[in-house]
């Protein structure tokens, strides 16, 4: 089992962040509707694993195929999810940093 570590709350977490919401804007243009920092690293002054979980709201998953060309250069990975018509999750490293990134419709 892979154990997780909390860390200290970290005040780079919301840079890091918005960092990375620029680069998905850039990316998925009119496709996302927003883009959301969520998840424990959102909290202030909250210890966290130190993951930036990022979460996108989008009209329609469907066709999938315009995600996967835009994410996949910024090195997303689609994660196949068994409600294929709710909820995606995409993973991505960038930097030795974990980042998860749920897309809703």
């Amino acid at each position: 089992m892979d154990r997780i570590t909390l860390l200290p709350y970290n005040p780079e977490w919301p840079a890091q962040f918005v960092a990375e919401k620029a680069r998905l804007a850039h990316a998925l243009g009119n496709l996302a509707h927003r883009i959301e920092h969520h998840g424990s690293t959102a909290v202030p002054g909250l210890a966290a694993k130190a993951i930036i979980d990022i979460q996108v709201s989008v009209s329609s998953l469907q066709p999938l195929d315009p995600f996967i060309a835009a994410l996949s250069p910024l090195e997303y990975h689609h994660v196949p999810h068994a409600d294929d018509t709710g909820v995606r999750s995409s993973i991505g490293r960038r930097r030795g940093r974990t980042r998860t990134m749920s897309i809703w419709w």
